[in-house]
């Protein structure tokens, strides 16, 4: 009888949770970028990136990633023609909640395209628990400085 009591108390209380929200991610971004190159030797090259971005945009305006702006940094290494690195982008959205995403660069162009993954990671207020993930490829910089960066995937807020 105990159990019973306990699984009921259990399931009356589950019942009364929200759902999690889901989102599709398209969004793209424009950031302001700084990089320094270290030449280490012949054929490797190591990165150092800082990016300033001032706002995702987002077909969705519910999508909690709309006008979300903040910074991204990380390194990326050329070995070889082989390249390999990653970093972090603590973003804060338009209701002063962060998130931390960490991204993995898998491609780099010459013209410092980048593309690669990346991985919602959690943060503070609504991202406390959430997940997701997807791609993104980057413009590179432009003769100013600044880049685009192309988003898609999905994020799930608990």
């Amino acid at each position: 009888m105990k159990r019973l009591l306990l699984v009921t108390a259990f399931w009356a209380g589950a019942a009364g949770l929200a759902p999690a929200a889901s989102f599709n991610a398209p969004a793209t971004g424009t950031a302001t970028e700084t990089s320094i190159a270290y030449q280490v030797s012949d054929g490797h090259v190591v990165v150092h990136n800082m990016s300033q971005y001032t706002a995702m945009l987002t077909a969705d305006p519910e999508n909690p990633m709309n006008g979300a702006a903040g910074p991204c940094f990380g390194v990326i290494e050329f070995r070889q023609g082989a390249v390999s690195g990653g970093g972090k982008c603590v973003y804060t959205d338009q209701g002063g909640d962060h998130m931390v995403i960490g991204w993995a660069a898998t491609a780099v162009a010459e013209t410092g395209a980048t593309t690669g993954t990346w991985t919602l990671e959690g943060g503070s207020g609504k991202y406390l628990g959430s997940s997701g993930g997807g791609a993104f490829q980057t413009t590179g910089p432009g003769p100013d400085g600044t880049e685009t960066n192309a988003i898609t995937g999905e994020i799930t807020l608990p």
